[in-house]
């Protein structure tokens, strides 16, 4: 098959053979449309980077210029859409072109600059989440490795999670859903509304007590995450 960058290069080329011909029938000179040549230029500077974008840069300014030239010397008839329109003045003409040539190299560099913006912001972003996730994984692994049962809950009491020790000691095979910190953990004599209420204003709260129905003595830490 075609390797890619050649497809590529083919089909910038065709690209620019068609917004020619466009050019040619709705006016030549007069036409509104030689912007549609930048349009190539930026489809390179994106597909196959700043060299592409500035060769595909100098292939439209010679199109746009061919043209130029072949309609005012003549060579090719009038273009459709020109009417009985003059053409411009050689110092006009040449002005024309060098705006319409510094244009395309301004369009070039400004999408290739973007392109690459784009893609190096791509990668930071793939390298932090592999190392948010690799620190997840490493988080995970200590978590389940301590022998102190560590529970984690949202600001409601509802519990999110617990490592394996904690399941442990609560006699617990899984978490079951929707539990709360109370139903998980029901201590004799203290109430988890009382011990929350106290970690909000303290900043933290110790509770010793036993297990309800488990009959276990536990010392519990609650600090906020």
């Amino acid at each position: 098959g075609c390797p890619p960058r050649l497809h590529g290069a083919l089909q910038l080329l065709g690209d620019l053979v068609i917004v020619g011909a466009l050019i040619f029938v709705t006016g030549g000179l007069a036409s509104p449309f030689p912007f549609l040549l930048l349009l190539p230029v930026c489809i390179a500077a994106l597909m196959l980077g700043l060299r592409a974008a500035l060769t595909t840069a100098g292939g439209a300014f010679a199109v746009y210029g061919l043209l130029a030239v072949l309609q005012l010397y003549h060579v090719l008839p009038a273009p459709p859409g020109a009417g009985l329109a003059p053409l411009p003045p050689l110092s006009s003409l040449a002005f024309q072109l060098s705006i319409n040539a510094a244009g395309f190299a301004l369009a070039a560099l400004l999408t290739s600059y973007l392109a690459h913006s784009a893609q190096a912001s791509e990668e930071r972003l793939r390298s932090e989440r592999e190392a948010t996730e690799r620190l997840r994984a490493l988080s995970g692994d200590v978590l389940d490795s301590v022998d102190s049962g560590v529970v984690a809950a949202d600001t409601e009491g509802g519990v999110i999670l617990a490592n394996p020790a904690a399941l442990r000691i609560l006699r617990q095979e899984e978490i079951p859903a929707g539990s709360s910190l109370s139903a998980l953990m029901p201590f004799v004599g203290r109430a988890w509304p009382d011990l929350l209420r106290q970690l909000a204003e303290r900043g933290s709260a110790r509770a010793e007590a036993v297990l309800d129905g488990i009959g276990t003595p536990v010392g519990c830490t609650v600090s906020p995450l």
